[in-house]
């Protein structure tokens, strides 16, 4: 099921918490290795519009901030729709303007991306707060992406190979996003069950002490003076152990019935 729809009120399970702050570091590196490939390129002179360089430069910095912020502070904005949106966006955006900031020549090359690793951060980030499917998507877009990037970059000697490396890029953004979101809705559903199991067992404890000794007493009390009142008491007991402890139980509790009627 896919959390898209969630609002700031949304809360973040322990298991992605983790995940975002993780991110955070990840994204402060690929901007640190962006501006240091829009150094060196501006150097060589590789570099048509610096301008739209630097713009992508601070807004990849003004994310990663925010990110930093919210993880701290209200990291279930990190769930919402609009972060969501954003971050895929930027991903997008930064893999279409890569062929609009260098030079001729740079797609299909050896040279460093103006995306560095930004999209793979998009698609663990989009994972676990929207589920596989928008994650896988969104994925499938980078690669179209980069088909307009290499026009942007006036690049017109198209070849199978070409072709092969954007279908790949597709795929394997794509599968990257479907694959996270498929484990994060894994762990998500794994620590709710372990988090109603402790509560369930906390409400146990509280109750045994109290609510199943009184009627214990109720019963042990009452078997001869007043039967009825003692069956009452008995099912009331039986039902209760069951609810609490589940199936894994029941066996046990009949066990016991059975003996504490034969006594």
């Amino acid at each position: 099921m896919s959390t898209l729809a969630a609002e700031p009120s949304a809360r973040m399970f322990p298991t992605a918490r983790t995940v975002f702050r993780a991110l955070v570091v990840a994204r402060w590196l690929s901007w640190l290795w962006m501006v240091a490939v829009v150094a060196v390129s501006m150097r060589r002179d590789a570099i048509r519009h610096p301008v739209v360089a630097i713009a992508c430069i601070v807004v990849v910095a003004g994310m990663a901030a925010w990110c930093t912020w919210a993880v701290r502070n209200e990291p279930a904005a990190m769930m919402t729709r609009g972060f969501v949106i954003a971050e895929a966006t930027i991903a997008v955006g930064l893999s279409v303007l890569d062929g609009l900031v260098f030079e001729p020549g740079h797609v299909f090359e050896t040279s460093q991306s103006l995306a560095t690793q930004y999209p793979l951060i998009a698609m663990v980030s989009i994972g676990f707060a929207a589920g596989p499917w928008v994650a896988a998507a969104v994925g499938f877009l980078i690669g179209p992406a980069e088909w307009l990037a290499a026009v942007l970059n006036e690049f017109d000697d198209w070849g199978n190979r070409h072709a092969v490396s954007l279908i790949a890029t597709s795929l394997f953004f794509a599968a990257a996003g479907g694959m996270i979101g498929w484990l994060a809705q894994l762990l998500r559903r794994t620590e709710t069950e372990i988090a109603e199991r402790r509560a369930r067992d906390e409400v146990a404890t509280v109750l045994h002490d109290t609510v199943l000794q009184t009627l214990a007493l109720v019963e042990r009390r009452s078997e001869e003076t007043d039967p009825e009142l003692a069956l009452a008491a008995r099912e009331a007991d039986r039902d209760l152990r069951r609810f609490l402890f589940g199936a894994s139980a029941r066996s046990g509790d009949t066990l016991e019935l059975r003996v504490r009627d034969a006594a």
